[in-house]
């Protein structure tokens, strides 16, 4: 029972019955739309079902449709292509053997009457006109060739046509499923055999559309254009109180045809999460509010854009790298903001950047090592789930000076699988060239080592105070692990290419620590 003839019981047994009465009528009612709610579930359950079988009965039907005429237009177009070669020949009858050499049509006697006559290269010869026959189907003369064009080009035109009407049967099947779903109170009191012929005429008329919209385009787009306008059908045509859930399937239904596109993606993620279940044994991804709910908390602990900001500041990016491995460090806000100051002038936070500038001021004064660390724990939780999810990695570059140990270490594990971690966090340019403002010599015993690092847990960092010509940069935490992929040199530095891996706790504690 709908909710608005609940509301009429309650009415009429205010005005008309007494309080025990009412109470029936309203257990009653009460009653009816539970058992309502009830069926209405089991038929939402088996509309699904229906749909969702009826889903993958026109993708296996496209893919047939697509490989038909793939293979259909091939032969077609080679067969064209003999044809006219063969065409090409002159002085020779149309019933002249031909064979196939070197992808051209000849006539299977050689030019030279001196080779006929001896019979040199006969062999050959014959085996370029078998070669010929298997290519066009058995056809050697240009009459036979000009006979398999002609079928060929006929059976492309048609191809579709016989194509589905081979494979048409479970999609009539569905089809015949579905139409179940529209008109349910009237298809209920008809004879069966009576909705039988009905939806029988119904799926002709169906079929006839679909075939139109086939080979209007010569694709399998238009079969699941055109079914998925037909679901679209079913579901409008369905009963008002199931309205609700027949507004919930047009969107799910709506989405044929990038149902393909959706497999793709599942299939590219599949490594990922695979890799993760073994890597990160037990770990389970956040439910969807408890992601929004750590997005939300990043979004304060970095106070906005006030942590690039802080971190687009010479002092500021020295105090949060200390904080980074658990340093205390005197961060005073008043010193960010004269530093900005002096790069860009005295008037860089007047008018509407006065209280960007006061919120700088207080967020670098009140930053503590606890909760760079948070920043650090939420943002590398973040992007495992991004991780999973199929985002890509970034690829981007740095330039440091480091020891001949550092150097030796990451020699030694180029290749080995072998886990590291920076000691804190660790800056990477979106390009190449804004590395190389950095130390370009060796000096008091260090080298240049030139890095190419492909990761997915950084955080992109981009403060409207950066230097002119200063692009964004990624940072890495110390909850980030790599495996050194490759170690050379060229350049006149050392080419070292890092490649993140996820990693459990027990691995990232186990990890070789390295001040990247």
């Amino acid at each position: 029972m709908p909710p608005q003839v609940l509301k009429n019981v309650n009415i009429q047994g205010t005005n008309q019955l007494g309080s025990s009465t009412l109470s029936a009528h309203i257990r009653t009612a009460a009653e009816s739309l539970q058992a309502f709610q009830g069926v209405r579930k089991a038929d939402r359950n088996s509309l699904a079902a229906v749909m969702k079988g009826a889903n993958n009965i026109v993708s296996d039907l496209s893919l047939k449709l697509k490989d038909a005429r793939s293979c259909s237009r091939s032969q077609h177009l080679a067969l064209k292509e003999m044809f006219k070669s063969a065409q090409n020949i002159r002085s020779v009858g149309d019933d002249t053997t031909l064979r196939l050499k070197g992808g051209q049509i000849k006539p299977q006697a050689s030019g030279s009457m001196l080779k006929n006559l001896l019979g040199i290269g006969k062999a050959g010869r014959n085996a370029q006109v078998t070669a010929l026959a298997e290519r066009s189907g058995g056809a050697t003369t240009r009459t036979q060739l000009r006979e398999a064009y002609r079928q060929a080009k006929a059976e492309d035109v048609a191809v579709t046509d016989v194509t589905f009407a081979k494979n048409d049967r479970p999609l009539q099947q569905a089809i015949r499923d579905l139409l179940t779903f529209t008109h349910l109170p009237d298809r209920r009191d008809k004879m069966e055999a009576a909705i039988r012929a009905q939806v029988t005429e119904e799926y002709q008329d169906i079929r006839a559309a679909l075939l139109r919209s086939v080979g209007s385009n010569g694709s399998q787009s238009g079969l699941t254009s055109s079914f998925e306008a037909f679901c679209r059908l079913v579901k409008e045509d369905h009963s008002d109180v199931m309205q609700s859930q027949t507004d919930n399937l047009r969107g799910r239904l709506s989405s044929l045809e990038y149902e393909a596109k959706r497999l793709q993606h599942e299939a590219a993620v599949t490594q990922r999460r695979a890799a993760v279940a073994e890597l990160l044994d037990g770990y389970r991804k956040p439910p969807l509010r408890e992601v929004k709910r750590m997005t939300a908390e990043l979004k304060v602990l970095k106070g906005g854009q006030a942590f690039d900001i802080v971190w687009s500041t010479n002092k500021g990016c020295r105090a949060l790298t200390e904080m980074s491995r658990g340093a205390r460090s005197s961060l005073s806000g008043d010193t960010i903001i004269s530093e900005i100051k002096k790069r860009h002038g005295d008037d860089a936070f007047n008018g509407g950047a006065k209280a960007v500038g006061q919120d700088v001021k207080y967020y670098a004064s009140a930053l503590t090592p606890s909760d760079v660390d948070h920043i650090a724990s939420i943002n590398h939780g973040l992007s495992l789930v991004r991780y999973l999810e199929g985002a890509p990695s970034h690829t981007t570059y740095r330039q440091a000076m480091h020891s001949s140990g550092i150097i030796g270490l990451l020699k030694s594990m180029a290749g080995t699988g072998e886990v590291i971690r920076p000691e804190q966090f660790m800056a990477t340019a979106d390009r190449r060239e804004d590395t190389l403002k950095y130390p370009v010599s060796s000096y008091g015993g260090l080298d240049k080592v030139q890095f190419k690092i492909s990761g997915f847990s950084g955080m992109w960092v981009n403060s409207p105070y950066n230097y002119a010509g200063e692009g964004p940069e990624y940072i890495y935490t110390n909850s980030s692990a790599f495996r050194v992929v490759s170690f050379t040199m060229g350049n006149g530095a050392y080419q070292v290419e890092l490649e993140e891996v996820p990693a459990s706790k027990e691995a990232l504690s186990s990890a070789r620590v390295l001040g990247l």
